[in-house]
C-alpha cells in the first residue's frame, strides 16, 4: 500500500513540476495564462477495520483567468484600435490642410494680391498674365487637393478590404481552434494551451472589429459582432466590403444580406473615415471652391477688360433641361428672380441700357433666350448639343453687363432743344433711377430761376440744380452718387422730364455666373475648377472696369471687397477665415483624438496589469512552488524507497 501511495505522490509531484516548468517557460508569452495544479486525496481503503487513504491524484490543471477583466480588456483593445486608426486618418488629413507655401491658402492670397497689382496699370499685359497664372495655380491647388482626398478615400477602401481579408482569415483560424477545443474537451478536459491561443486570437480580432464572446458548455465560444451573435463551430462566416452607388462603404456577411454594425475597432474607424470624415472635408473644399467660383465669376461677369465690350459670348455652364424653369433646370449655382441689365453700344460708341425680368420659378432657359432675342441688336440661342446659351450682337454692335450709364437719358417726355447728356459712374448701393424735371421755361445758362429738379426712384427730392444764369452751358454738373449731367446751349420747357436708370447690380438674378457668361472660371467645384480658356488665351478680357471704360480699374476694388466679404458658413467667414477654420477644425480633432488615445492606452495598460496580477506568471512565486513540488517529489521517492526496502526484507524472510 505504501508503495502505491508513494507512486501516486511521485506522479502528482511530477505533474506539479511539469506545470510549474510550463509557467516559467511561458512567463513572457503573449496571452499565456498561469496554470495551477489541483490535487485531491484518493478514496480510502478498508484495512483491518480501519480506513486508510490510498494516495493523491491530480484533480485539475486550472487555467487562472479573471473573466470580467479580460472582457474589459478585449473591449478596450477594440477601442484603442479604433482611436489609433482615427488618429492616423486625421493626421494625414491635417497635413493636406496645413497653411504655408505652396498651399491653397497661399495660392488664394496670391490671386487677390496680383489682382490688386492691376489697379495702377489695368492695361499692362504682363500684370494681366500674372493674374491669369495665379488663377490657374489656384485652380490647380483645388484640383490637386480634391484628387488627394479622392485618392485617400480610395486608399481607405483598400485598407477596409485588407482588414476584412485578415479578419476572415482569423475567423477561419478561430473556427478551426474551436473545433479542436471541442474535441479535446470531450476527451480529456480543457486544453489550456489552445484556449490561450484562442483568447489571444479573439483579442487580435477585437483590434479590427467590436466583438464579444460567450463561452459555451462544449468548450467553444460564440462571438457577437455588433448586433449579430454567431457560433463559429457551426456557421461559416465570411465578411465582405459592400459599396453603394453613392460611395458609402459597409461591412456585410451572409452574401451581403446583413450589414455589420460597427462601433469600435480599426474597421469602424476606416468605414467612418471613408463614409463621413473624408467626405466632410471634400464637402468643405467644394463649398469653398463653389463659393469662390460663383462670387468671383459674378463680379467678373459684370465688368469688362481692356479689350472692351463683347460681340459674342457663350456660357460655359449648361442646364440639364432647357425647357424647365431655371430653378429646376439642374444649374449648379442658384438663380433668383430679378432683372438682368444689358449695356448695348452702337457702332458710333453710344450706349443704351436694356433689361429683362426673370422669374426663376417659371422662366426656363428657352424663355430667357427668347427675352434676350427680343432686345434690339441682340440675338440669343441655345446649343442643342451642350444646352449652353450663346448671345451675339448685331454687326457693329457690342454689349456687356457693366454698370455704365447710358450716354443719353430717356427723353420721351422731353421737348427742349438743349438735349442733356449723362456721364460719370453710379456708385450707389442699389439699383435706382434719377428723374429730372425742368422748373420754368428758359435758355440754358441765361434765364433766371431756371432749375433742374432731381428725384429718386421713390419720388424723393435729391437736389435742385441751377441751369440758368450762372451755369456755363456744356459744363458737367455733379448730381449725386457719381452721376453728372450736362446741358448744351439751347432752350428747355417747364414740366419736361427725362430719366436715367442707375445700375449698381447689373445682374440681380445670379444668371451670369450660373450660366458662365463672361466668367473667369470654368467648373463648379474643387475637382472641376479651371480658368476659362478664353481668358487664358486673351488676358485683356480679364475684367477691370465696372463702367465700360476699358482704361478703368474700378473693378479692382470690388474684387478686393469680395476677398474680404463674409460669404461662407452662413455669411460669417471670408475665404481665408474659412480655410483657417478647416485647418483649425482638423487640428483640434487631432488633439482631441490624441488625448483620447492617451487615456485609452492608460486604461488598456491598467486592464493588462489587472489581468496579469491574476493570470500572469510571477517567476519568483513559481520558483517557490517549484521548490515545494521538488521536495514533495523527493519525499515521494523516499516513501517508495522505504516501501521497497520493507518489501525486500519481507521477501528475504519468506525465502
Amino acid at each position: 500500500m505504501s508503495l502505491l501511495i508513494g507512486l501516486s505522490a511521485l506522479r502528482s509531484s511530477q505533474t506539479g513540476l511539469d506545470v510549474i516548468s510550463q509557467n516559467i517557460t511561458n512567463a513572457g508569452t503573449p496571452g499565456y495564462h498561469r496554470q495551477s495544479v489541483h490535487f485531491e486525496s484518493l478514496n480510502e481503503d478498508s484495512f483491518r477495520g480501519r480506513r486508510i487513504g490510498s494516495g493523491v491524484s491530480v484533480n485539475d490543471i486550472e487555467r487562472i483567468r479573471y473573466q470580467i477583466i479580460e472582457g474589459f480588456l478585449t473591449e478596450t483593445i477594440s477601442e484603442v484600435g479604433n482611436v489609433q486608426q482615427r488618429l492616423s486618418v486625421e493626421s494625414q488629413l491635417e497635413v493636406l490642410f496645413l497653411p504655408g507655401e505652396g498651399t491653397l491658402q497661399s495660392a488664394l492670397d496670391t490671386l487677390f494680391n496680383d489682382i490688386a497689382g492691376l489697379g495702377s496699370a489695368p492695361g499692362d499685359n504682363t500684370s494681366r498674365n500674372q493674374v491669369i497664372q495665379s488663377g490657374e495655380q489656384l485652380a490647380n491647388r483645388f484640383q490637386g487637393l480634391a484628387e488627394q482626398l479622392q485618392g485617400f478615400k480610395s486608399s481607405l477602401s483598400t485598407q477596409i478590404e485588407d482588414e476584412i481579408n485578415a479578419l476572415n482569415g482569423e475567423i477561419e483560424e478561430l473556427s478551426r481552434l474551436n473545433q479542436e477545443i471541442v474535441v479535446a474537451t470531450s476527451t480529456g478536459g480543457p486544453p489550456n494551451g489552445l484556449l490561450d491561443i484562442r483568447d489571444e486570437l479573439i483579442n487580435q480580432i477585437a483590434e479590427r472589429v467590436n466583438v464579444t464572446k460567450q463561452d459555451l458548455p462544449d468548450g467553444s465560444v460564440s462571438l457577437t459582432f455588433g448586433n449579430y451573435s454567431i457560433s463559429t463551430t457551426i456557421t461559416e462566416i465570411e465578411f465582405s466590403l459592400t459599396e453603394t452607388t453613392d460611395g458609402q462603404a459597409s461591412v456585410t456577411f451572409s452574401g451581403g444580406q446583413r450589414q455589420l454594425q460597427l462601433s469600435s475597432g480599426r474597421l469602424a474607424s476606416l468605414v467612418e473615415s471613408h463614409n463621413e470624415v473624408v467626405p466632410h472635408y471634400v464637402e468643405k473644399l467644394n463649398e469653398l471652391a463653389a463659393t469662390l467660383i460663383r462670387n468671383f465669376d459674378q463680379e467678373h461677369a459684370t465688368g469688362v477688360g481692356s479689350a472692351g465690350a463683347f460681340s459674342r459670348l457663350v456660357g460655359n455652364r449648361a442646364v440639364d433641361f432647357p425647357s424647365l424653369p431655371l430653378a429646376q433646370a439642374g444649374l449648379a449655382f442658384p438663380v433668383e428672380s430679378g432683372n438682368l441689365h444689358f449695356s448695348i453700344t452702337d457702332p458710333s460708341g453710344n450706349r443704351r441700357n436694356e433689361f429683362i425680368s426673370i422669374d426663376a420659378s417659371t422662366d426656363s432657359l428657352e424663355d430667357l433666350a427668347a427675352q434676350i432675342d427680343s432686345l434690339e441688336n441682340l440675338n440669343a440661342s441655345i446649343d442643342p448639343q451642350t444646352n449652353q446659351i450663346q448671345i451675339v450682337a448685331s454687326s457693329g454692335y457690342q454689349f456687356d453687363f457693366s454698370r455704365a450709364l447710358a450716354a443719353e437719358p430717356e427723353l420721351d417726355s422731353f421737348s427742349g432743344s438743349s438735349i442733356p447728356s449723362i456721364s460719370g459712374t453710379y456708385d450707389g448701393d442699389s439699383n435706382s433711377q434719377f428723374t429730372f424735371e425742368i422748373i420754368n421755361d428758359g435758355a440754358i445758362g441765361i434765364s433766371e430761376n431756371l432749375t433742374l429738379r432731381v428725384s429718386d426712384a421713390n419720388g424723393n427730392l435729391v437736389t435742385d440744380i441751377n441751369i440758368g444764369n450762372g451755369y456755363e452751358a456744356g459744363t458737367e454738373i455733379e448730381v449725386a452718387d457719381g452721376v453728372s449731367v450736362t446741358f448744351p446751349p439751347g432752350d428747355v420747357l417747364a414740366g419736361d422730364t427725362f430719366s436715367v436708370p442707375l445700375i449698381s447690380n447689373p445682374d440681380e438674378t445670379g444668371l451670369l455666373s450660373a450660366l458662365g457668361l463672361n466668367s473667369f472660371f470654368n467648373g463648379i467645384d474643387a475637382s472641376t475648377i479651371s480658368v476659362d480658356q478664353r481668358i487664358s488665351d486673351s488676358p485683356e478680357l480679364f475684367s477691370t472696369s465696372i463702367n465700360g471704360d476699358a482704361a478703368s480699374s474700378s473693378k479692382i476694388a470690388q474684387f478686393d471687397a469680395l476677398n474680404r466679404e463674409r460669404l461662407l458658413s452662413g455669411g460669417t467667414l471670408t475665404f481665408s477665415e474659412f480655410l483657417v477654420g478647416v485647418s483649425t477644425e482638423i487640428g483640434t480633432s487631432v488633439q482631441a483624438t490624441q488625448r483620447e488615445n492617451t487615456g485609452l492606452e492608460a486604461l488598456l495598460s491598467q486592464h493588462q496589469q489587472e489581468r496579469d496580477s491574476v493570470s500572469g506568471v510571477d517567476v519568483n512565486e513559481e520558483f517557490v512552488r517549484l521548490t515545494q513540488y521538488q521536495r514533495s517529489y523527493e519525499a515521494a521517492v523516499r516513501v517508495i524507497q522505504t516501501a521497497e526496502s520493507v518489501l525486500d526484507e519481507l521477501f528475504q524472510i519468506i525465502r
